[in-house]
């Protein structure tokens, strides 16, 4: 008598293989940038100087089953290369004018020729994702690394992780 493998299954263990896969959470993408260009020349990649490049990056997650933005979805941005460039918080931002603060220690954004009030710079920074599934931040970038080939600067490699899945984008010196 030839037996099939389910048959040799105790019924509980068939029940228990059903239940995990009704638990499922909806499949959900992370949706990143292609490689962001930073206009950058020499005199800006000094470290430390206050003087850097504010990027813009908007980051998305959806069902990829529906393809409806997933709201409250908590995500962690850090760089690759320490002490180049942070990630910073959409509302830790503040333009100032530079004869309006004299003995302040300002920051100057070099894309968008703007004094920016120093903000708090960590190596990791945690946000969620908004009511469109968006999660809205700014990439300082400080400096570049060291080029390979001949180039100038090096490539910065953004990580981003939702969860168990990490994912990367870079930031491209132009």
């Amino acid at each position: 008598m030839t037996r099939s493998f389910f048959s040799a299954l105790p019924y509980a263990a068939l029940l228990a293989v059903g239940a995990a896969c009704g638990e499922e959470e909806p499949p959900q993408t992370l949706l990143l940038p292609e490689p962001v260009p930073v206009a950058w020349e020499a005199p800006y990649d000094g470290e430390d100087d206050g003087l850097g490049a504010l990027v813009p990056v908007d980051v998305m997650v959806y069902d990829s089953a529906t393809g409806e933005p997933v709201t409250e979805v908590e995500l962690v941005v850090w760089m690759s290369e320490e002490g180049a460039a942070w990630p910073v918080a959409a509302e830790e931002l503040v333009v100032v004018e530079p004869d309006q603060c004299v003995q302040c220690e300002l920051l100057w954004d070099a894309e968008r020729d703007e004094f920016l009030q120093p903000f708090p710079m960590s190596d990791e920074l945690t946000l969620s994702t908004d009511d469109d599934g968006l999660a809205r931040l700014y990439l300082y970038v400080d400096s570049f690394p060291e080029g390979a080939d001949g180039r100038a600067f090096g490539d910065l490699v953004v990580l981003v992780s939702m969860g168990s899945t990490e994912e990367s984008f870079l930031l491209l010196p132009r």
